[in-house]
């Protein structure tokens, strides 16, 4: 499954484009190989010189962690994105930490892209509910909050796992 939510600037803050009403959730079920995952998210700047520096969880539900996240850049014809996978960080893709580089002005072709690794904690599975993007800018550091963006890491018994993933 490929999942890509956009955010975008307005007035120089980043502003998240999914619908209040929405809920774009990426899952794993398949933790025979590794207990991680990783779930991308795009981001876009209306200006230049916009460094992203931190990833944390809003809410975490049962067995679930945070990891962490890198960016990804490029473009979307020619490089590989990640909708999800399992793994983190991505081994099959070229990625940077956080801040490497400006985020991609919304106008741009090259696209950046936020990948947040996850881990379940325990068999039961358990769940990421939204994430907050720290951001700066200027001189000034802002928070982007993306509170319909879902990660469920599966328990062996289908704990938090979510009927159908839909954006």
């Amino acid at each position: 499954m490929a999942v890509a939510v956009t955010s975008c600037t307005q007035n120089g803050v980043l502003r998240a484009l999914v619908e209040t009403d929405s809920v774009v959730t990426v899952g794993f079920s398949d933790f025979s190989d590794t207990s991680d995952g990783a779930a991308g998210l795009f981001v876009c700047a209306t200006g230049p010189g916009v460094f992203l520096e931190s990833v944390e969880p809003l809410d975490i539900e049962g067995s679930a962690k945070l990891l962490g996240a890198v960016e990804l850049s490029g473009t979307a014809e020619e490089d590989g994105f990640i909708g999800a996978s399992y793994g983190f960080p991505p081994e099959h893709v070229s990625h940077d930490a956080l801040g490497t580089k400006a985020v991609a002005e919304c106008s741009d072709t090259p696209v950046t892209q936020v990948v947040v690794g996850a881990r379940r904690t325990a068999t039961t599975g358990g769940a990421i509910r939204g994430i907050s993007v720290t951001y700066r800018s200027g001189g000034h550091r802002r928070t982007l909050e993306v509170p319909n963006f879902h990660v469920s890491l599966c328990g062996d018994q289908g704990q938090y796992c979510e009927s159908q993933a839909s954006p």
